[in-house]
Order: structure tokens, then sequence, then C-alpha cells
């Protein structure tokens, strides 16, 4: 394992230590801790797709650029069936303006 020195204000490390103690860990531990959340492990990606989308999710969920949805938000936000899909893509190839299929869309509200 290395070894890094370093220098920092009295008070950080005064907060440091508390937030260590807080934790149930040595001021070490903690320190080490932090930063290892910053510094995904140098790790390959995997070869099947499927796995390289999870793994680039965990290093992004990881460094707190990802978030999870929640239930609610999966209730609320179904993915279209094909068929649907299907239907709103002929109706784009069209030539429509995207502006004039919302309306139509929407309906008469």
């Amino acid at each position: 394992m290395g070894k890094i020195v370093i220098e920092v204000p009295d008070e950080l490390q005064s907060r440091w230590e508390q937030l260590a103690k807080e934790s149930g860990q040595s001021l070490e531990e903690f320190i080490v801790s932090e930063l290892s959340k910053r510094c995904p492990p140098t790790v390959s990606p995997p070869t099947e797709i499927e796995d390289q989308r999870e793994f680039v999710k965990a290093i992004l969920r990881q460094a707190g650029l990802i978030e999870e949805f929640t239930e609610e938000e999966k209730r609320q936000y179904q993915s279209l069936s094909r068929e649907e899909r299907k239907r709103l893509a002929e109706k784009a190839g069209r030539g429509k303006p995207a502006s004039e299929i919302i309306l139509e869309e929407r309906g008469e509200r």
C-alpha cells in the first residue's frame, strides 16, 4: 500500500476527524473511503454489451452523475409499445412539423 503525506488546514483536519468519529472510522479509513468515492477502480470494461451498460452506469452512479428512478417515477414514465412507436414514426415521416404532430396527439383540450 502506498503512502501520501499532505498538509491541510487545521480546520479541515478537525472537521475530518469529527466526521471520521461520527462514522466510526479512523481518520485514515475515513479519508481513504471518501477519496475512493471520487476515483472509481480501474477495471477493464466487460465485453458483453449489457455488461458494458451496467459497468458504465456503475461508474456514473459512483461519481454521483446518475440517479435511479424511484418506483413512482418508473410507473409514471412507461416505455412506448412497439406498435405505438411504429405509429408515431409513420406519423412523423409524413413531413409535418413536430409541433403540429404534438398538437394532434394532445387532441382538443
